[in-house]
């Protein structure tokens, strides 16, 4: 106990050495400063709003001052060091989250290397995160919340995970087509058993889900691997009366399918009207593809091109738009009809409140339909007698009347 010296002792009576309370006084601030240090070595921020490289140290704040000037290690975060990811941070290299460490990613984190987590606090994704990895993530066998996302998580290498739980929200991508699982590994409550690997690799969403769920997000991992199906050098639409003419040129296709043309309203809920085949599956000469699209609605129209790759994968174009003038009308037919329906088309965008109401030639409504696509067939409520009868149609922004005829 070289601390303590002759001259802060003090004796009972008796004359023995009685050195007790000055050693409370001097060992309780030694075990708590040692205490601080082993079990809450301090956090990590890095600068919000910044696209910088990890090893660079002026972008970390650091919790105490005695901390070092950057997350520890080359590439390992160990101890119980906590890393909070603001901004665009990338990882150059290989990352493991070992011991009590804990890394939240508030905005996003690439990782161009491996992920290997065995601290059982793990990586927790924050809802607006993104966690890229072009590499391999390995959770190692332990007990404790591996991955917690409430944001989105890119795995582009092998999936492994042998021990601890997994939430993932449903926006956890695998590239991996085979992933691995270990005893004691659990992922949204489902428990590896031996035998439900396929069970458990169901809770991963594919590369394909990442295309169609987040196509911008998927755009972006491509652009990191460098793994392009196309080369899209110019995508256009031009209008003539209700067609339009779309028109695109490629510098580049490889291991290339097919495009699929996709057109939506003002809702921007897209379907594909259309399917071209690629000219080639692997070429760097210029290519021009058209379609020609005849059933444009009047008003704005939004296209974008869907390619897919010969494995199924695909990306999207940037959207383009178009404005159709027509005049606007309703065609209803048959017309005379036999009574029991008929159809109504237009060649507007249908709007949330449009309907069509059927009277009879004295005014009185017989029945209201409400209209959700351009073409729709009304079936009428009760057979209609002979006659002559009002069909109207009402819009936010168009109404027409129509006689009907029922034979």
């Amino acid at each position: 106990m070289g601390l303590f010296v002759s001259r802060h002792h003090s004796r009972k009576a008796g004359g023995k050495l009685n050195a007790l309370p000055i050693m409370k006084k001097i060992l309780a601030p030694v075990l708590v400063l040692i205490s601080v240090v082993a079990f809450s070595q301090g956090a990590y921020t890095s600068q919000n709003n910044k696209t910088a490289n990890w090893e660079t140290a002026a972008i970390w704040t650091k919790q105490f001052s005695w901390m070092a000037a950057a997350p520890p290690g080359p590439s390992d975060v160990g101890g119980s060091y906590t890393a909070n990811i603001y901004g665009v941070i990338t990882r150059n290299g290989n990352l493991t989250i070992s011991g009590s460490a804990v890394l939240n990613v508030y905005d996003t984190l690439i990782i161009k290397g491996n992920l290997t987590i065995s601290s059982g606090q793990g990586v927790s994704v924050q809802s607006g995160g993104v966690l890229i990895v072009l590499g391999n993530l390995t959770s190692t066998s332990s007990s404790g919340n591996k991955l917690n996302n409430n944001g989105n998580v890119v795995v582009t290498g092998e999936f492994t995970h042998s021990g601890g739980e997994m939430d993932t929200h449903s926006r956890v991508y695998s590239f991996d087509t085979t992933p691995t699982f270990g005893w004691g590994s659990s992922v949204n409550g489902v428990s590896y058993n031996g035998n439900n690997t396929n069970g458990m690799a169901n809770q991963l969403k594919s590369k394909a889900n990442l295309a169609s769920n987040n196509p911008s997000l998927s755009n972006y991992v491509n652009t990191l691997l460098g793994v392009m199906p196309i080369k899209l050098i110019s995508f256009t639409a031009s209008a003539d009366h209700n067609t339009v003419s779309l028109n695109w040129v490629t510098g580049k296709e490889e291991g290339f399918d097919h495009f699929e043309i996709e057109r939506a309203s003002g809702d921007l809920i897209f379907s594909m009207i259309g399917s071209v085949k690629g000219m080639g599956y692997n070429t760097d000469d210029e290519h021009a593809y058209s379609l020609e699209d005849s059933n444009a609605a009047a008003g704005i129209n939004y296209y974008r091109l869907k390619s897919v790759d010969l494995d199924g994968s695909f990306e999207y174009s940037n959207i383009v738009a178009v404005t159709v003038e027509s005049s606007k009308t309703i065609s209803v037919y048959p017309n005379p009809s036999n009574g029991d329906f008929v159809n109504v088309s237009t060649s507007m965008n249908i709007s949330d409140n449009t309907w069509v109401t059927i009277f009879n030639e004295s005014g009185v409504a017989l029945q209201r339909t409400q209209i959700t696509d351009r073409d729709t067939r009304v079936n009428f409520t009760n057979h209609l007698t002979s006659g002559v009868y009002i069909l109207k149609y009402t819009s936010p922004d168009f109404n027409q009347v129509v006689r009907l005829f029922v034979k």
